[in-house]
């Protein structure tokens, strides 16, 4: 088990499972070693150099389900990306053959968008219709949280300690993003609207104090949002001197007081009007537009 895998598998079991419950859970193929774990996740190949970024390496329709031994569904009719959908006892080792580690990382990585770069919508963006959760019918369901809870459910068969992990928020981190900050701080707004024949709104917005300007709603978002987290995000897209497009995120501690803009910020449309001291911008990124 590489890195990568060990770390699907640790974030799939989650916190409330212990460490030593983890070590006893193997990734392989090997049948040999198969007594030396509790419960194994039989690897379906998706891994594998001559497999992995390959159209081998994508699932196929209709996909399986893996239901319980008794008849009854084990969390409902689970779909099963990579692997088969079964569950067998190898002495006192349950082995998993459905590939849970490879179909978790599918879903996670949004592998299919990378697999598939050629299929976008006017945005650029992948459309949910094309995926494979849609086509299967499980674009709603949390089907990594279920991943997890078969593991746990299976750890527990075989005795070990496996609680369910307490249904709650550890934080909630808000975000927004912010297209456009302002309704006409710039020379190039200004005449967008003049041109439209909005003279009044033209000279109102452009000259106008900043607490006036109808898309300035940053103290009223504040508020609102750190009244129930600790800590939020606002995201906008201006252009740099290369005018290539540059996305700049802002972190909003509650600590964060809002002033009024300069008359640098008001010509820059990246800039959000915040003391440079109290909102630091956390990420600066040339945004693709592909």
């Amino acid at each position: 088990m590489n890195e990568i895998q060990a770390y699907i598998l640790r974030f799939l079991l989650g916190d409330s499972v212990p460490e030593d419950v983890c070590r006893a859970v193997g990734y392989t193929a090997d049948e040999q070693a198969f007594h030396t774990f509790r419960l194994v996740i039989h690897p379906s190949g998706f891994f594998d150099e001559d497999v992995y970024g390959t159209p081998r390496s994508m699932p196929t329709l209709p996909i399986p389900v893996i239901k319980g031994g008794d008849g009854r569904a084990v969390d409902g009719d689970l779909p099963i990306l990579f692997g088969r959908p079964e569950i067998t006892r190898r002495g006192h080792t349950v082995v998993l053959h459905a590939d849970v580690i490879a179909g978790a990382y599918f879903l996670l990585s949004r592998y299919e968008e990378w697999m598939r770069p050629d299929v976008r919508d006017v945005h650029g963006r992948f459309p949910g219709k094309e995926s494979i959760a849609h086509r299967a019918g499980f674009l709603r369901r949390p089907l990594v949280d279920d991943y997890g809870r078969l593991l746990r459910r299976l750890l527990r068969e075989v005795g070990c300690v496996a609680p369910e992990p307490h249904a709650a928020f550890s934080q909630i981190n808000l975000t927004h993003d912010v297209d456009a900050p302002f309704f006409c701080r710039t020379l190039r707004s200004m005449a967008r609207e003049l041109l439209r024949g909005h003279f009044i709104s033209a000279i109102r917005g452009h000259f106008g104090r900043l607490e006036d300007d109808p898309y300035y709603t940053f103290p009223g978002c504040y508020s609102r949002t750190t009244a129930c987290a600790p800590y939020s995000a606002l995201t906008t897209v201006g252009r740099s001197s290369s005018s290539a497009p540059v996305e700049t995120t802002w972190r909003i501690a509650r600590t964060t007081t809002f002033t009024g803009a300069t008359s640098a910020d008001c010509s820059n449309s990246a800039a959000i009007t915040t003391s440079r001291s109290a909102c630091m911008p956390a990420t600066r990124r040339v945004a693709g537009l592909s």
